[in-house]
């Protein structure tokens, strides 16, 4: 009897060994997700003993696969993770797992499925302990919006983002995020609020890395190309190709810009053959093609600003279709309607308990099943007529698009 139970205590040692070592690898995930990835790899496949120590070694993984900038080619993995924790776990561990199940399907332009699993995520963030998990959710929700030009609710977004780095005291995040919510203030003609964050940016510049103010000083000078006053401009320029000295952080982009409004072509072309040297898919920037064409329409090469803008409205053409196809807009609308529909039926459902516990007449609880019928059937009638009636707007825009 004795002999029997050896191996089954060893088993139990194995998975709680396993249990241990993934719980503490997660404590220095962000700063070593390569030494995590070792670590879990040497795990015996044997040793996780139980479909929990399974989800976490799944959850683990994909955690370290993402930070290590890894792309898995399907989602398999994750869902081990999705699976379990939907219905056992802590708000951190349902947060986190759809939020890494969204980044896989974000990494590969699978934006519709992306944003069903942050929208399932953001359910748990009232109650999460990681404010960091918070806002990385909300950062990742505002690159779909980018993608699709809905800036408003990319700033939104990114405001939540920002407030939950700093709740977190997650200095390098915060900092992130107020550059991008810098960048996107200044796409939606919000120069002042653009303006506010980088001052808030500032009160870090002792401790900023050389890339983060090569990115205050390309901002700063958004800013300044909106206020036209070309000393001005032209001085913040020295005062950035002063101050940062590798050339390869440097927003040559944004320089070309800045010398094709100020009259310098000439500084504007070197502008754009010092960003061809650190980007090789430079025909593939749209922003590049545009700002090669006017540059070199201004010094009189016409034919290279004639292929450059040929291919500028190939690129933007085919974008427009993909962001007018894609669904992702959608989605976070459809999830709250269906989440709106889901608490209505549990209320009912609550409400014909109560009935049935108080009043045992049979016939008054068939009346309110077949009411109950009657209302789901009606609100499948209400909702295909609602999808209808989306499908004939986006057939009418699409081609609306076509026509254009």
């Amino acid at each position: 009897m004795f002999a029997g139970l050896v191996p089954v205590l060893s088993a139990a040692c194995c998975s709680i060994e396993a249990d241990d070592i993934l719980r503490d690898a997660g404590s220095y995930i962000d700063e070593r997700p390569d030494s995590v990835l070792a670590v879990l790899e040497s795990i015996p496949k044997e040793s996780l003993r139980s479909r929990e120590s399974e989800a976490l070694f799944a959850l683990t993984y994909s955690m370290a696969l993402d930070k290590s900038y890894i792309d898995v080619s399907n989602d398999s993995l994750i869902n081990v993770a999705v699976k379990w924790y939907c219905r056992h776990g802590t708000p951190d561990d349902k947060l986190k797992c759809y939020y890494y199940q969204g980044r896989i399907y974000q990494n590969f332009g699978d934006y519709e499925r992306a944003m069903e699993s942050f929208i399932n995520a953001e359910r748990y963030v009232k109650r999460c302990m990681d404010c960091s998990a918070a806002g990385m959710l909300y950062t990742s929700k505002s690159v779909i919006y980018d993608y699709i030009f809905d800036i408003g609710k990319s700033l939104a977004n990114l405001h939540s983002a920002s407030e939950y780095y700093k709740a977190a005291n997650d200095t390098v995040r915060y900092i992130n995020s107020l550059l991008r919510l810098s960048g996107s203030s200044l796409i939606a003609g919000k120069a002042e609020n653009a303006k506010i964050y980088l001052d808030t940016l500032r009160t870090f510049w002792s401790i900023l890395p050389e890339s983060k103010k090569s990115s205050y000083y390309s901002n700063l000078l958004e800013i300044s190309l909106l206020d036209s006053c070309s000393d001005s401009i032209l001085l913040i320029t020295d005062r950035y190709l002063g101050e940062i000295k590798d050339s390869s952080i440097i927003n040559w982009i944004v320089l070309a810009h800045v010398y094709l409004e100020t009259g310098l072509y000439e500084k504007g072309l070197d502008a754009l053959n010092a960003y061809r040297q650190i980007d090789s898919a430079y025909l593939d920037d749209n922003i590049y093609l545009w700002l090669d064409a006017e540059l070199s329409a201004k010094t009189g090469e016409y034919r290279t600003a004639y292929e450059s803008l040929s291919r500028y409205v190939d690129i933007t053409d085919e974008t427009d279709v993909n962001i007018f196809e894609s669904d992702a807009k959608y989605v976070e609308d459809k999830m709250s309607s269906m989440y709106r529909i889901q608490n209505r039926d549990l209320w009912i459902a609550v409400l014909i308990l109560g009935i049935v516990a108080s009043v045992s007449a049979g016939g008054l609880i068939y009346i309110k099943q077949t009411e109950k019928i009657r209302k789901k059937q009606q609100e499948k009638i209400r909702l295909e007529n609602e999808k209808q009636r989306l499908g004939s707007e986006i057939a009418l825009y699409r081609n609306l698009y076509e026509r254009a």
